[in-house]
């Protein structure tokens, strides 16, 4: 199951995943003033206790957000880099001599 998503809530300090999978998603949810043993977290339309979940399975929640965070990363990366691309081919053209009307160098 592939699942991307984002950060919305921490237990102890450490920073859980919102993730979708497909039109599917799921969402921990921790509201100021809520414990851990009310938390929630919905996967594929089942709601799961956040005290429920056994450290394994944080553990999977928490490479996931890790994983989904560098690929937004990188995304955002790869954006700039071709932003960055289509700029210096612009100035490369500024620089290139002028041929005359259909004339190519070869």
């Amino acid at each position: 199951m592939g699942i991307t998503g984002s950060l919305i809530a921490q237990r102890d300090g450490t920073p859980l995943l919102a993730a979708r999978s497909g039109h599917q998603t799921s969402q921990v949810r921790l509201v100021p003033g809520m414990t851990e043993e009310e938390a929630t977290i919905t996967i594929d339309d089942t709601v799961y206790k956040l005290s429920d979940l056994s450290e394994e399975a944080i553990a999977q929640i928490q490479s996931i957000q890790f994983v989904d965070a560098e690929l937004l990363r990188l995304q955002n990366l790869t954006a700039l880099m071709a932003t960055a691309k289509a700029g210096y081919q612009v100035e490369l053209k500024k620089h290139l001599p002028c041929l005359p009307e259909g004339e190519k160098v070869n």
